[in-house]
């Protein structure tokens, strides 16, 4: 796919040489050689190879992944790859975690899944709290020296700090959050024993909040509730 290997070339020359360690560095330009040899493997085993994987590594295995079919490992890569990624490698993750989500018959990101994953890539925490503190401040300027022909700019301020304040307290649950990808259809346990009931089951590719973990069994919530699976059936986004 011409496509993926234009974008894999692109995210080498803007990010490679500030982002990778001397020893990382080196197995980011194997992959990428062996990438455009048309050695996919070898490219996402150099790729796997990285000790301490950043966005672009994680988008280049996804892409690896993408060649060889493997739409839910791409899925999984690209979640991590979001985590951490710069306005312009997001949009790249973004364009391809679309076909992948297509291929696997998934819907689109929810508003929450985007303000998870992205809101960190265009404002961070510490600036919301900034921006909030700034429009505070305006709205007690204006009360205090009540100007008469600014209550619709007082009122306007007001409805963006309740927007800020929601949106810091969706980021700080959010961030708080472990969240997993299913690698395979696996049955949901009311506890965290194949001997408990089964309340129903998750799908292959279905986005979860890890809630705990015990042993090699997971508590999750999904969109159908709480229950335990097992671990080994979960890839963790970390």
């Amino acid at each position: 796919m011409k496509l993926m290997h234009g974008f894999l070339l692109i995210l080498f020359f803007s990010s490679s040489m500030t982002v990778f360690a001397a020893r990382g560095q080196e197995g980011f330009l194997q992959g990428n050689k062996y990438f455009a040899e048309g050695n996919i493997q070898g490219a996402l085993e150099s790729y796997q190879e990285i000790d301490n994987k950043g966005p672009v590594t994680w988008y280049n295995s996804a892409l690896c992944h993408v060649q060889q079919g493997d739409y839910v490992s791409a899925l999984v890569a690209l979640r991590r790859a979001q985590k951490g990624a710069s306005v312009s490698i997001l949009k790249k993750i973004n364009f391809v975690l679309e076909h992948v989500q297509k291929n696997l018959a998934l819907a689109p990101d929810s508003f929450f899944q985007r303000l998870a994953t992205q809101a960190p890539s265009y404002l961070s925490f510490f600036w919301m709290q900034i921006l909030c503190l700034i429009v505070l401040l305006g709205i007690v300027f204006l009360t205090f020296f009540h100007f008469k022909k600014a209550q619709w700019i007082k009122f306007a301020l007001i409805i963006t700090v309740a927007g800020l304040l929601y949106t810091l307290c969706a980021l700080r649950w959010i961030n708080e959050c472990t969240y997993g990808i299913i690698l395979r259809e696996s049955p949901l346990y009311v506890g965290p024993n194949e001997q408990f009931h089964t309340k129903g089951t998750v799908s292959v590719a279905d986005y979860v909040v890890v809630k705990a973990q015990e042993g090699s069994w997971c508590k999750i919530r999904e969109r159908n509730g709480i229950g335990w699976i097992l671990a080994s059936r979960l890839s963790l986004i970390e």
